[in-house]
């Protein structure tokens, strides 16, 4: 539950980061538009598979409706996140956002999803309670990497490419406690050593 306000909020990072960008029909600065434009309408969907996935374990869906508090570590992750794509360049929005916090969710997600596969078929609703761990184990794989291409091309200088590699660290710090403090909320193992030696995310 105390998850859910950054799930729904994804979309507006992104919307953040599209403002963020450069008028114009030059490149990169288009092909970032598109993209996020693009995935920005399946993101918005995610909200709704969220709340799906909680009442296949008994959660009622009002307890969305109302307003949530978060613990302190994600409010600090929202904080950052909504920084970097409002005040950062393009390329530190999409790496905080797109890059940090997309990749280890679709690793993580793949991981859930196949441990839980044989729990979700036998509640009610099955296919419908997996659809945003489907959704995220598969194209989570693709969204950070492509963001990459995306960062490679707007990020030309070496102080630029300072900048977001600061922008990842501190994405995928702050996102590794924010899924910590979630998870103690139900005594559940913490991922904070898991995100931090990915080999995959970890920045080099």
């Amino acid at each position: 539950i105390s998850f859910y306000p950054l799930v729904e909020a994804f979309p507006l990072y992104m919307a953040a980061t599209l403002l963020n960008t450069p008028s114009g029909d030059s490149e990169p600065q288009r092909s970032v538009r598109d993209w996020l434009i693009r995935n920005m309408a399946v993101e918005r969907t995610h909200a709704r598979w969220w709340q799906d996935w909680a009442a296949a374990h008994r959660i009622d869906k009002s307890v969305f409706a109302e307003r949530i508090e978060v613990p302190a570590a994600v409010a600090a992750l929202q904080s950052y996140l909504i920084d970097r794509a409002r005040c950062g360049s393009v390329a530190e929005g999409l790496a905080a956002v797109n890059y940090a916090v997309e990749g280890p969710t679709g690793q993580w997600a793949r991981s859930v999803a196949s441990a839980g596969r044989r729990v979700y078929t036998a509640l009610d609703h099955s296919a419908r309670a997996r659809r945003w761990l489907d959704a995220h184990a598969h194209y989570d794989d693709h969204h950070p990497q492509e963001a990459l291409v995306l960062i490679a091309r707007c990020a030309n200088s070496g102080s630029e490419r300072t900048a977001v590699r600061a922008a990842i660290e501190t994405a995928l710090d702050l996102y590794a406690s924010a899924l910590d403090s979630c998870l103690s909320l139900e005594g559940a193992d913490r991922y904070t050593h898991w995100i931090a030696n990915s080999p995959v995310y970890a920045v080099d």
